[in-house]
């Protein structure tokens, strides 16, 4: 059974945020023990799921750049995302509005053990 306080949080996050894709690449394993350097495949997981972009305080004007052509920044941002059915990584992939965004620091709000919120430091 879901915790409500992660029912609540996805709700919320799904109201207020943007649905974009997750990208993980899962490593391949070895397919013979005693060669490990031959391995299979790399698979590629894709979700689709909501999440809140906020604007990164931490970082001022010196740690972010401007698109050429607004004043939106492009360089650091923060984000917000409800607990899934798989677990977020350092390294995976945010596509937002075609543009791939990489998760560069990962912090996990659980309480009692159990994963509600995830906080993301993201980069290009």
């Amino acid at each position: 059974m879901t915790d409500p306080r992660i029912k609540l949080a996805r709700q919320q996050i799904a109201k207020k945020g943007q649905l974009v894709t997750w990208r993980q690449i899962e490593d391949g394993m070895p397919l013979d023990p005693t060669k490990p350097w031959i391995v299979a495949e790399s698979e590629v997981l894709e979700y689709q799921v909501s999440i809140v972009f906020l604007p990164d305080t931490r970082f001022n004007f010196q740690g972010s750049k401007f698109h050429p052509t607004t004043e939106v920044p492009t360089g650091f941002g923060v984000a917000l995302m409800g607990a899934q059915e798989f677990i977020p990584k350092i390294k995976d992939v945010i596509i937002r509005n075609g543009v791939e965004m990489v998760v560069r620091n990962l912090r996990t709000l659980s309480p009692a053990g159990e994963s509600l919120l995830y906080e993301m430091e993201l980069g290009e």
